[in-house]
This record gives C-alpha cells, sequence and structure tokens, in this order.
C-alpha cells in the first residue's frame, strides 16, 4: 500500500489562510481612500499582493485536490499489479526483487543493470513542504534513487527527472504564513535530490545560505562535500556526483546537471522563480552573482 495519505492538516489550514485572505481582502476593498495624495498607491498594492496571495493559496487547494484525486485512481492499479505479482509468486513465477530504502522500509526494487538506479516501489515525493515543520518531517521517499558508489550521469540524471521539478506541486512557489507571501522552493529541491542520491544533509543546513556554508565546513568536508571550481563542477556533474551550486549572498541553491551532446559550461536544474529540468546557469542567476560550487564524493 502507498505511504501517501490525503493530508488533512494541510488542507484545513490552506482553507483558514484562503479564509483569513479573503477578509483582509474585504477589509482593504472598504478601505477609505484618504482625500490628500499621502497613499501614493499604497492601497492598491496591498491589494495587488493579497490578489496574488490568494491566487498562490487557491493553486496550492486546488493541487492538494488534484493530487489526491491523482493518488486515488492509481490506487486500482497498484492494487492490480500487487494481485498480478502475488500470484505470479503463488505459480512459481519470477519473484519480485526487493530491498531496503532508509525511510519507513519502504520496499524498492533494483534495476538490472549494475544497480544504478533504484525504483521506489512506494515513492511520497508530492506533498507540500510545511514551512512550520522541520525538513526531516516532510522528508520524501523519491520515485528513484542512486547510491554512494554507483554513480554515474545517466543515474543522476534519471533521479533528477524522476523528481519532475517542472511539474511537481511541491517545487512551486506557495504561500508562506511567516512572511505573508509567496516563497520559492530551491533548496527543497536540492535537499530532495540530496536525499535521493544518498548524501542527505541535516536539517540545520536547511535554507540556501546554510546550505553552502555547511558543506564548506568541517563537518561538511567530512561528510564528504568537496568545494570546487567551476570547470571541475562540471566534470563531477558529467562523471554523475551529486553537483550543488550556490550564490556567496544566501539567495539561491541549484542542481548542476550533467551536460547533454555538446553542450558547453554550467547547466542546472533547479527550482525557483522559474522551474526547469535542464538550462544554462544564466537562467538561475545573473552575471552579478559570485556562485560557489560543491559536490559530493
Amino acid at each position: 500500500m502507498s505511504t501517501f495519505k490525503i493530508d488533512n492538516e494541510q488542507i484545513n489550514s490552506s482553507v483558514e489562510t484562503l479564509r483569513t485572505l479573503l477578509e483582509e481582502c474585504k477589509e482593504a476593498y472598504n478601505k477609505k481612500i484618504p482625500e490628500s495624495t499621502q497613499d501614493k498607491g499604497q492601497t492598491h498594492d496591498e491589494l495587488s499582493e493579497l490578489c496574488n496571495n490568494l491566487k498562490t493559496t487557491c493553486f496550492y487547494l486546488g493541487e492538494l485536490i488534484n493530487n489526491s484525486i491523482l493518488f486515488l485512481g492509481k490506487t486500482s492499479d497498484m492494487f492490480e499489479k500487487s494481485d498480478k505479482d502475488s500470484a505470479a509468486a503463488i505459480s512459481g513465477g519470477d519473484s519480485v526483487s526487493s530491498s531496503t530504502y532508509d525511510k519507513n522500509s519502504s520496499n524498492v526494487s533494483s534495476s538490472a543493470k549494475d544497480e544504478q538506479i533504484i525504483i521506489n516501489e512506494n515513492p511520497d515525493y508530492t506533498h507540500q513542504f510545511k514551512f512550520y515543520h522541520k525538513p526531516d518531517e516532510s522528508i520524501i521517499i523519491p520515485p528513484k534513487s542512486n547510491k554512494q558508489g554507483h554513480r554515474s550521469a545517466d543515474a543522476y540524471r534519471e533521479v533528477m527527472s524522476a523528481l519532475d521539478v517542472e511539474n511537481n506541486f511541491r517545487y512551486q512557489e506557495v504561500y508562506n504564513p511567516y512572511y505573508k507571501g509567496t516563497t520559492t522552493c530551491c533548496n527543497v529541491y536540492v535537499w530532495d535530490v540530496l536525499v535521493a542520491m544518498d548524501c542527505k544533509i541535516p536539517s540545520k543546513a536547511f535554507s540556501c545560505g546554510a546550505m553552502r556554508d555547511w558543506m564548506a565546513s568541517d563537518e561538511g568536508v567530512k561528510s564528504g562535500w568537496v568545494e570546487v571550481d567551476q570547470n571541475t563542477a562540471i566534470a563531477m556533474a558529467n562523471e554523475g556526483y551529486p553537483t550543488v551550486a550556490a550564490d556567496t549572498v544566501g539567495d539561491h541553491v541549484a542542481m548542476v546537471a550533467p551536460q547533454r551532446g555538446a553542450d558547453q559550461g554550467v547547466y542546472l536544474s533547479q527550482a525557483g522563480w522559474k522551474n526547469f529540468d535542464y538550462l544554462p546557469q544564466s537562467w538561475g542567476w545573473s552575471s552579478s552573482y559570485s556562485i560557489r560550487y560543491f559536490y559530493h564524493k
């Protein structure tokens, strides 16, 4: 049975946020515009921000409901496959291979190729990250993972592709109650990729700046992280080693992706102002940023 469940806490929280935002919109709409020019467009800006937050919250609620509907549709297929596998095992057919993944003892099956890709039969990776929880309380079971000692560019690329950063609503901008505004999920995506690549980082290193600083620290070095220059970062990613790019300001983090074909320069896989699986680094940062690179050996 899948570990996915309809998260009533998130749905109730979103409904309450929506109710609060609607009340704030009503108050802002009924607000008397001062006769003087002292307002200087502040009322319009306030309404505009509230509308954007409403849009984000409605999108989030819709995705929660859609995700639940999709899950219900997939459940019947899951049980049908399970019945077929059980019947095959009873009749002496091919057995279903499995090993242990380190979250909730989820069953996984290894690919026939030299075990570079581990396919998790019961993935759980579409739930929205809860900003009021610790990262470990919102950890995923990725659809595919790759263990240390079995690195390759194809495996690295396949693990990131399976997380579907462009469409997975876990990585979409969300309403953050602490900021009363939207927040991008670049660090959530990098965190998830590192979980899937068997080099998970501690919760204290979850934010962009903290992640960069921890990788550069003695603790990060002892855990296998090495800071390198841009060319070495490209080379390591091309060999399948998880490689992270982070700016010196602490605004953003992204995964360095293996190059394709004759492509040159750094290519990223990221969540952020634009979510994408593979684009040049210029789509993640402007040239004014200074970027540091780390790979896990």
